[in-house]
């Protein structure tokens, strides 16, 4: 038994033999491997610049394995990806295969759904015309003179049912008693054919700067009513001229009945 011992390759053979037996021990004891199931929102690759995902992507239900260290790790976890190639897919609805991959020291064992339904539409961009409204009134004895836009004409991007409820550009100008003019740029709506603003599209620009003259209004000066032959007009609807068609002589002025 001495010799055995004192044999140098029989002791590394019992070391050896010694640290498997240890090393199998803890991993099956203080960090077993195990399973779990962890939920992904698959990502879309190679997707045309012109055409947008309509479809809300359901998540991916993934079962991993692995050494419960592993598992637990959040930043392990987080490299699980479920991913869809569309370069090939065309506007409408598509099938998409997702594709699930996991990090170094996992094991996909399983995951669904294997594809997804998806539905693609197109980006476009379109011109419409550009209208103002204006709000309130200026203050009392001003007026508005004309409105000068900087432009009277916008683009508008976005998903194709989207472009097509769009009918116009509107600009609201407050004016609620003003007494200047007003310049500044004010944020362009885009309106569908009832007054409602559209959502889900880019206004090209999304500011347009406007010019609302404001005048103040001079009060009118009494006008004098000559007749032909230079004598002054009586105003209708007075005292004076009832007097007159009745042929009562018109009284004097003051300075001469003192004299």
């Amino acid at each position: 038994m001495n010799d055995w011992l004192k044999n140098n390759t029989a002791v590394k053979v019992l070391s050896l033999f010694i640290s498997v037996i240890l090393w199998i021990y803890v991993l099956n004891v203080q960090n077993p491997p195990i399973e779990r199931m962890i939920y992904v929102t698959p990502q879309d690759q190679n997707l045309k610049d012109t055409y947008i995902l309509e479809t809300k992507l359901p998540n991916i239900k993934i079962k991993i394995r692995g050494l419960r260290e592993s598992i637990n790790s959040v930043e392990q976890r987080e490299q699980v990806e479920a991913t869809m190639d569309l370069k090939t897919a065309r506007l409408g609805t598509n099938t998409a295969l997702v594709k699930v991959t996991v990090p170094t020291g996992m094991e996909l064992v399983d995951y669904e759904p294997r594809s997804v339904n998806i539905v693609i539409d197109t980006i476009l961009e379109r011109e419409f015309p550009l209208d103002i409204m204006i709000d309130g009134e200026a203050m009392e004895g001003y007026i508005l003179g004309e409105v000068n836009m900087e432009s009277k004409v916008i683009s508008v991007k976005g998903r194709t049912k989207k472009l097509n409820l769009v009918k116009k550009g509107l600009v609201h100008v407050n004016v609620t008693s003003a007494q200047q003019d007003i310049t500044s740029t004010f944020s362009i709506d885009p309106i569908d054919s009832h007054g409602n603003i559209v959502e889900d599209v880019e206004v090209i620009p999304h500011k347009v700067q406007v010019y609302v003259p404001i005048h103040k209004l001079e009060p009118l000066e009494p006008e004098e009513n000559i007749s032909e032959d230079g004598e002054q007009q009586v105003p209708q609807g007075t005292d004076a001229q009832n007097e007159q068609e009745l042929g009562i002589p018109l009284k004097e002025e003051t300075n001469e009945q003192s004299e």
